[in-house]
């Protein structure tokens, strides 16, 4: 009912643990056909066991051109998209959802991928990117930091907010997620000793700076 011989991408659980967003790539039924590289669907579940059949979510959540969804708020009503080097978010209403909330965050992310989330009370983007800010930029390397955005009390939302080089490793950091203190983040990273490849670990931050961490703990085995 999720899995199809399409690629299937990226998938968020909602907080209540009913509802599974995914993308497909290049599917028929996408918005844009075969071509649209990227649209976002849904399966839901009562028990996380049995999923219904996944249905594509349809316009305005999708359009003909590549949707990134890349996280769900704490109640299930605001998506979080990766648009145009930057973030913006949709939020739903008594009708169906709002239009596209452009954050005004721009960067220029020289790697492929981006992860990242919402924090849950909305106020701070948490993701992964390599920008020229990186602790340890390299042109060759493909390694990727964490950065923040932080929404100020004027209602608006800072630039990229690079975390320290307590935080972040000569290699690559992956999936970035900030618990509900607002304090500690737990996320992947294959630039430290470990048991395999990627490990996951965990800080948590040791002011009201986004720059100041305590030393990385990994989780050890489970």
């Amino acid at each position: 009912n999720i899995n199809s011989e399409y690629s299937e991408l990226n998938p968020l659980l909602s907080p209540d643990g009913k509802t599974l967003y995914f993308s497909r790539k290049n599917h028929p039924g996408n918005v844009g056909g075969p071509k649209d590289k990227e649209d976002i669907w849904e399966s839901r579940s009562r028990d996380g066991v049995v999923w219904s059949p996944s249905a594509n979510l349809g316009e305005p959540i999708n359009t003909a051109t590549t949707n990134n969804l890349v996280s769900v708020s704490t109640d299930n009503n605001s998506f979080l998209f990766h648009i145009n080097d930057g973030f913006a978010l949709r939020h739903r209403t008594t009708s169906g959802w709002s239009p596209l909330e452009d954050l005004g965050i721009r960067f220029k992310n020289e790697s492929d991928f981006l992860e990242g989330s919402l924090s849950p009370d909305g106020k701070a983007i948490v993701f992964v990117a390599k920008l020229k800010a990186n602790a340890f930029y390299s042109d060759v390397e493909k390694e990727r930091d964490i950065y923040v955005c932080e929404k100020r009390t004027d209602g608006r939302w800072s630039a990229p907010i690079h975390t320290g080089k307590v935080l972040n490793s000569p290699g690559d950091e992956y999936s970035p997620f900030l618990s509900a203190d607002n304090k500690t983040l737990y996320f992947a990273s294959n630039g430290r000793a470990g048991y395999g490849d990627v490990d996951i670990f965990m800080s948590r931050r040791l002011s009201d700076e986004w720059n100041k961490w305590s030393e990385p703990v990994n989780l050890g085995l489970g």
